[in-house]
């Protein structure tokens, strides 16, 4: 008896002490703990109610530098649900702080989870695009290809590759006027005098462009 009255009075002292710590700094004194690596996705039930800040909008938290943090409640136990930038950027930074790098279910955040289908119609998009490119380019090679055999058929290779000296887009320099008018004589030769010999030259002019924009495209520069 001679020591319980002291004892019972210091823990009145105490109780009433305690109890007349704010909100705040209780929150301070208990910090939540044993909280990574599944911050985020915590049951609150789980985190001591003193670690609560006034309001129950922000927990107390000790970082992993060892400094008390507040962070909000979302940040706890409601994660991926977050969907915009700032919240999203701001719960990495406390994770990071707290338990270190990204959390294990990042990908499962609904901000982040946005963002990863976004990228994933961007690249499905630009593959198409690609693809159309090169399917593009493809029709584009064969066609060239399908008149430079047809040009090649029709008129002799060595008079379009002789042509193409002088002859660009059907005009020819007054000095290689004479040169000229021989030769689409020659190649037309069938047709001179008809209605047909002037579509018989458009039709060589034509090829000349065609044979060159082949060959420059083969023609590869090799180094000594």
């Amino acid at each position: 008896m001679k020591y319980f009255l002291p004892f019972c009075k210091f823990l009145i002292f105490s109780f009433f002490i305690y109890g007349c710590i704010s909100p705040e700094e209780k929150a301070k004194q208990n910090p939540a703990k044993n909280l990574c690596p599944n911050l985020g996705i915590i049951n609150l039930k789980e985190i001591d109610p003193n670690s609560f800040y006034e309001g129950n909008f922000e927990i107390a938290v000790k970082t992993r530098f060892g400094a008390i943090q507040r962070i909000m409640v979302h940040h706890v136990s409601k994660a991926k649900e977050i969907v915009n930038h700032l919240d999203y950027m701001s719960f990495l930074e406390n994770y990071d702080a707290i338990c270190g790098g990204e959390p294990p279910f990042i990908n499962e955040i609904a901000y982040k989870s946005s963002l990863n289908k976004r990228q994933n119609m961007l690249d499905e998009m630009r593959k198409n695009d690609e693809a159309n490119k090169a399917a593009q380019e493809q029709e584009e090679q064969r066609k060239e290809q399908k008149d430079y055999n047809r040009c090649i058929n029709k008129f002799r290779i060595a008079d379009l590759q002789s042509a193409r000296t002088f002859i660009l887009d059907g005009l020819y320099l007054k000095k290689d006027e004479y040169i000229a008018e021989i030769l689409l004589r020659k190649v037309c030769k069938k047709y001179l005098g008809t209605d047909a010999e002037s579509k018989c030259i458009n039709d060589f002019n034509n090829c000349i462009e065609r044979v060159r924009k082949v060959d420059n495209k083969n023609l590869k520069y090799e180094e000594e």
